[in-house]
């Protein structure tokens, strides 16, 4: 079973993430592999961001079915959807959960190079929050953050060659040196996430889980007290204030870039028909009786000056509704709107789902984007080499003047 087999005619619909019936996925509800860490989406897309590539935790906002508007959009190139079996879209997940967990468990059983092994100093009862292992100008970065660090770290992009565990541990203290370094200087510039978007993200994490009582007990699983949660949160919001401040806004595309683009991809940059129609229809199908009904509704609007639906009195029978119709998923309804002009309405339409009356709201046949409109769309694609490489500036940058001491319990 491929990818394209979890899409509707092309499209991706609620079924190409979700297991709506909650029958075949692998023990996470109503998705097809769990999404901590955007891992749903990343088993079809090929995107990186600043906040996974460096290690942070997920900002714990609430769930939602509403999919993002870049996966639906027929022009977005900035996430491809690879051709890869759902058996890989079951196993990701797993893989990368085994990858971090044998990271970590050679973190500790290597230990930390010139101190104590993590696991001696878990042993004798030193606590990893109290483990200094670098310090960053005022700052200081304990063992405990490095292990989050460690949890949250992608895979490197690059799988030529196996990252050796010397390596990773060094990837996980650069990243969390980076991440001291630019929660630092959004302090000193002012910033920091205002109260009520932090509640809103701490509610939201507690919602996630059955009750108060799972949620305090994750907590104390963690060594972690609800305000040390609400500091986690805040940090990791500050963070992402500042780096779409100095790098995501500062970003720009060249012009030349775009009109390359453009003029070498016009056949994709196309805005479809667009048919949109206001649809009368009965919720119940009752045979003459309903067509009686329909019949009435439609003498009706022509009564109307304006023949407007929307003044209609709803009375249980009936709904209206405004829709963009389409040749491939109702066709008769399409074919019945292409012959009506723009306010006028249609005679009964029998559907296999139903009997319906529209009207015609507008039509606007398929045209080419112009560069002005297309360029949004464009620059959303093209920007994310410019980005990282802004980031990588930006992260020479945050590190050209610190003070960057590793301490004797390095991880190095």
């Amino acid at each position: 079973l491929t990818i394209g087999d979890l899409l509707w005619k092309g499209n991706m619909e609620c079924s190409t993430c979700h297991d709506v019936h909650n029958t075949k996925n692998e023990g996470v509800k109503f998705t097809w592999v769990e999404d901590t860490q955007s891992a749903l989406c990343l088993t079809c897309h090929k995107k990186e961001s600043f906040r996974r590539a460096r290690g942070m935790p997920p900002i714990p906002f609430a769930r939602s079915f509403r999919s993002s508007p870049r996966c639906r959009s027929p022009l977005s190139r900035a996430g491809p959807l690879i051709d890869i079996t759902r058996d890989a879209m079951f196993s990701f997940y797993s893989s990368r959960n085994r990858m971090v967990s044998a990271a970590i468990a050679v973190l500790f059983a290597l230990g930390c190079a010139g101190g104590p092994k993590p696991e001696q100093a878990a042993a004798s009862g030193e606590d990893p929050r109290k483990i200094v292992v670098a310090r960053v100008n005022d700052g200081q970065i304990t063992l405990a953050r490095v292990l989050k660090t460690l949890k949250n770290l992608p895979p490197k992009s690059d799988t030529s060659s196996p990252e050796t565990p010397q390596e990773l541990r060094a990837r996980a203290l650069d990243s969390s040196i980076l991440l001291e370094l630019a929660y630092q200087r959004a302090v000193q510039s002012g910033l920091q996430a205002d109260d009520r978007r932090v509640a809103i993200a701490l509610d939201n994490y507690k919602q996630t889980f059955g009750s108060d009582e799972e949620y305090a007990a994750v907590l104390a699983k963690q060594g972690m007290t609800e305000a040390d949660m609400r500091a986690e949160i805040e940090r990791s919001l500050t963070i992402s204030i500042l780096y779409k401040k100095e790098v995501e806004d500062v970003v720009t595309v060249p012009e030349e870039e775009l009109n390359r683009v453009y003029e070498a991809e016009k056949d994709r940059l196309v805005q479809p028909e667009q048919v949109k129609v206001t649809d009368i229809y009965l919720l119940k199908d009752e045979g003459a009786a309903s067509e009686k009904l329909m019949a009435g509704i439609r003498q009706k609007l022509t009564s109307l000056p304006d023949q407007d639906p929307w003044k209609l009195v709803l009375d249980g029978s009936f709904m209206v509704r405004r829709m963009t119709v389409r040749q491939d998923r109702e066709p008769d309804l399409y074919r019945a709107a292409k012959a009506l002009q723009p306010g006028k309405l249609s005679s009964l339409i029998q559907t296999a789902k139903g009997m319906h009356i529209i009207r015609l709201e507008s039509l606007s046949p398929e045209r080419l984007l112009t560069f002005d409109e297309a360029k949004p769309f464009l620059t959303n694609e093209l920007k994310a080499p410019f980005q990282e490489k802004q980031t990588k500036a930006w992260e020479e940058e945050l590190k050209k003047e610190a003070r960057i001491v590793i301490t004797e319990n390095t991880l190095r």
